[in-house]
């Protein structure tokens, strides 16, 4: 993950500040029909065992 700039960690203090109330969403779209979302369909992946031998001298 990259560092954040300076006028990045300006506006992430800027917002922690707010209160939720204080935020305007007006600009993001709401998601009115939630028919069709599911529960742990987001992708894993498959976990593999993994041994590790340390060799003798």
């Amino acid at each position: 993950m990259r560092k954040l700039t300076k006028e990045q960690r300006r506006d992430v203090r800027a917002i922690a500040g707010k209160r939720d109330g204080d935020i305007d969403f007006s600009d993001a779209p709401r998601a009115l029909d939630w028919s069709k979302a599911e529960l742990g369909e987001l992708y894993r992946p498959e976990k593999k065992p993994v041994t590790i031998r340390k060799e003798l001298q």
